[in-house]
């Protein structure tokens, strides 16, 4: 019995490693992860389409810069766009507009966005000088 425990040079029986105990639900999700197809990584931040764009113009007209939550209900009322969402597309739609927002680093704007603004920069820059930033 005594040669079954073979002994180490420090004078103790010889220890057995002990795995990381994990959640037993993580062996099973692994596999369903991407079962080989690409997984999308823009899932719900799609593009601004032109007629989402004039729907923000107009609701910041109707109800001022800062009132995201009343945009969303009014305007998009079926969108997955959220209030933040609307706030970012309206700074975005400044930048291009030329009016410098929040930090001094320049930001490049995207080039949709840049054609879709074309008919819109006048309105944008009046909004802005009446409900500021």
């Amino acid at each position: 019995m005594a040669d079954l425990l073979p002994m180490q040079a420090g004078g103790h029986g010889q220890r057995k490693c002990r795995k990381k105990r994990t959640s037993w639900t993580a062996g099973l999700l692994k596999p369903l992860q991407s079962r080989g197809k690409k997984v999308p990584t823009r899932e719900k931040n799609k593009h601004w389409t032109p007629l989402e764009v004039n729907k923000l113009v107009k609701g910041v007209s109707e109800y001022g810069v800062g009132k995201w939550t009343m945009v969303k209900k009014s305007y998009f009322k079926r969108s997955f766009r959220n209030p933040p969402q609307l706030k970012d597309k309206w700074r975005d739609l400044l930048r291009v507009c030329g009016i410098q927002v929040g930090s001094k680093q320049k930001v490049q704007a995207h080039k949709t966005t840049l054609r879709i603004v074309q008919g819109l920069k006048d309105e944008v820059i009046s909004l802005h000088r009446k409900h500021g930033s």
